[in-house]
């Protein structure tokens, strides 16, 4: 994913300029500069973040990554299962969270492990 898109979702979900969130996060990962860090001696940088805020932006941006790696996952492995129409990637696609990617999966893994174990019988 996008790293631009993700600043914008970690604004809209915190309600916190994208501006701040692009620093942050720039701060955090490119510099590898601590939460505490950034909170005490870049706060003029990130537009006046507090500790609380600036974690909260990196949990939700760990949280976006690990989505998307799952996602991933998950439609290359329906994919490879000859299993990915074109509604269920959709529906993968548009997911918001890893509980709901979870749900779309589960029914196709279990099919799948299902269909193997019979077959190893």
């Amino acid at each position: 994913m996008d790293l631009n898109i993700i600043i914008i979702e970690i604004s809209k979900e915190l309600n916190i300029q994208v501006k701040a969130v692009e620093t942050t996060i720039n701060l955090m990962i490119e510099q590898e500069c601590t939460v505490p860090f950034i909170a005490r001696y870049r706060k003029e940088m990130t537009g006046g973040l507090d500790e609380v805020q600036i974690r909260n932006i990196f949990d939700l941006y760990e949280d976006i990554n690990q989505r998307e790696k799952r996602r991933e996952f998950i439609l290359d492995a329906i994919n490879k299962l000859e299993q990915l129409t074109p509604d269920l990637e959709k529906t993968i696609k548009l997911a918001k969270t890893l509980t709901e990617l979870e749900e779309i999966y589960k029914p196709v893994s279990y099919t799948h492990l299902r269909a193997h174990e019979t077959s190893a019988n």
